[in-house]
């Protein structure tokens, strides 16, 4: 027991130990003085147990909130034009753009780590730096003295991260890689696996080679995904219609490139499991002095 429990048994106990005498000393049955201790028993125990039960409403509330914070997720897909080309390789323009929107999850493509076209910076933490979130940094290739390749920014700590770039392609202009992510919110033990990614250019036949390992890596089972990134492919092209056909999609057909005056869409956030995410709201960003794309940024809540 409690200590207000404890308290309440105490007080029963007294309470029949003061009515025992005087309740004896009048002409009323023993069975009459059994009767009251009995009721004023039920009417204790009615008080402790309604006491140790929370009230039905402020239960519900507590519940709810604390599902739609365990689950929603504001995510942002992000194409950096050669991670900084278009700003004269400065983090700062990028991060005042990505901070009015206060994602929890960016996915970017075209990074540089320490190139000599981005004067030797390592692009990804100083971005994360300005905008105080954790990141991580897949190479995809060497590159100009250093690596190029995708990464993922985060609100919350990774507790598991996997970089590898797709293997067996033959015919492809350049290596490319799946960079994923798990992570978790504080407080909870929900898991949510992020991935980016940026396909070659070259033909349809690769980026679905490519697509298809994806599938192997991160499309089968049950955990939360959410994958963005660069696709280089048209809605109506095999990679989207038929390789990611058992992802949802998270964006819709709106065109993202080139930036100014978009003409076709290129970039894509998708999920799993299929019509496990509610999308709550969809944008297509433009800021055509900081990258040849447009933005994806999306409210998300995964629904059990």
């Amino acid at each position: 027991l409690d200590s207000q429990s404890f308290y309440m048994c105490r007080l029963l106990v007294r309470l029949i130990a003061f009515y025992s005498p005087i309740l004896s000393s009048y002409p009323i049955s023993l069975l009459f003085f059994f009767f009251f201790c009995f009721c004023l028993f039920c009417l204790c125990f009615f008080f402790l147990l309604m006491r140790r039960r929370p009230p039905r409403a402020t239960q519900s509330r507590s519940s709810a909130a604390s599902d739609v914070y365990k689950r929603q997720l504001k995510i942002m897909s992000y194409n950096c034009r050669m991670s900084g080309q278009m700003t004269g390789y400065s983090v700062k323009e990028y991060a005042v753009f990505i901070r009015k929107y206060n994602p929890d999850v960016v996915m970017l493509q075209e990074i540089d780590y320490n190139t000599k076209r981005n004067k030797n910076q390592d692009f990804t933490t100083q971005l994360a730096a300005e905008l105080g979130l954790f990141s991580v940094f897949g190479k995809a290739m060497d590159t100009g003295g250093g690596e190029y390749g995708v990464a993922i920014l985060s609100k919350y700590p990774f507790v598991y991260i996997n970089n590898k770039t797709f293997e067996g392609i033959d015919g492809a202009k350049e290596p490319r890689t799946l960079l994923y992510v798990d992570i978790q919110e504080p407080g909870t033990s929900d898991v949510i696996r992020i991935g980016t990614t940026h396909l070659d250019h070259s033909t349809d036949l690769i980026r679905s080679a490519m697509a298809e390992q994806i599938n192997e890596r991160i499309g089968t089972g049950d955990t939360p995904t959410l994958l963005g990134g660069d696709f280089n492919a048209r809605t109506d092209s095999n990679v989207i219609c038929e390789v990611m056909k058992n992802w949802q999609r998270i964006c819709d057909d709106t065109f993202t490139y080139p930036a100014d005056q978009p003409t076709i869409k290129i970039d894509y956030i998708f999920g799993l499991p299929q019509n496990k995410w509610k999308v709550k709201s969809f944008k297509v960003l433009s800021n055509p002095e900081v990258s040849d794309h447009r933005a994806l940024f999306a409210e998300v809540e995964f629904v059990k």
